[in-house]
């Protein structure tokens, strides 16, 4: 049901039909109103509880027969009267609106929950350690810096030069020996 008012215009129609109702027409209209009731109130409210017994109470018994129904008519009548001033009183029922999540069984949403927050907690440790070792990697590279600066200012660093020269004592011999023939 969309308004309060609407709500109000169908309950004062089937109060009208009812009144001009005859015995042979009360299970349609009871179906009508019932699901108009149902869907002004819920399928939970008293109000449908009562409309939808109504009928079916009567019939299994069989003892609704025209002088009940003529007698029962100012009895329904007030009932719709009441119904419209609950409508004027308070909200109109709205169906709940379900999810992907309420159509999963409880226990499978459960286990859901419990293996996400598993792996996260997974995750989360394998990045710990990669980032733990990383920072200890990073820490001893430091050290060795450090080691490396406090070293050299012990002592001055060795110069290594670019080339090695090359020892000449074939080339010295050779010498030697062309002065020796002379």
């Amino acid at each position: 049901m969309k308004n309060k008012k609407e709500a109000i215009n169908i309950l004062t129609k089937q109060q009208e039909k009812l009144s001009e109702l005859s015995y042979e027409l009360f299970q349609p209209w009871r179906i009508q109103t019932t699901t108009y009731i149902k869907d002004i109130f819920g399928e939970q409210s008293k109000e449908y509880s009562y409309i939808n017994d109504l009928g079916r109470i009567n019939n299994a018994i069989g003892i609704f027969n025209e002088n009940q129904f003529n007698k029962r008519k100012n009895e329904i009548s007030v009932f719709l009267k009441n119904c419209i001033e609950t409508i004027i009183h308070i909200r109109l029922y709205k169906p709940p609106k379900n999810n992907f999540l309420s159509e999963i069984n409880n226990q499978w949403l459960i286990s859901i929950i419990v293996g996400i927050i598993a792996g996260m907690w997974s995750i989360g440790f394998v990045i710990g350690q990669s980032i733990g070792q990383r920072t200890s990697e990073i820490k001893n590279m430091q050290e060795i810096t450090t080691l490396k600066d406090s070293i050299s200012r012990i002592r001055p660093p060795l110069s290594i030069p670019d080339s090695i020269p090359h020892n000449n004592t074939n080339s010295n011999k050779d010498n030697n020996r062309d002065t020796d023939s002379h």
